[in-house]
């Protein structure tokens, strides 16, 4: 995966499953990536690990 590439699975994606789904390949072109998921972000106002969150908030 390239940028470009990431950007476009970015923009097409409708639901946080559809860029889940490359979690592997986006997590290699962006290293500090890999420590999103799983990642208890300790506050109550939080329902989602650190991944899920940034999903939700790019699907809207």
């Amino acid at each position: 995966m390239d940028l470009c590439e990431l950007i476009r699975i970015l923009r097409e994606a409708s639901t946080a499953e559809a860029i889940d789904k490359h979690k592997e390949e986006i997590t290699e072109l962006i290293p500090k990536a890999k420590i999103m998921p799983d990642f208890n972000q300790q506050n109550h106002a939080h329902q989602y690990d650190l991944w899920e969150h940034c999903l939700q908030t790019v699907v809207g």
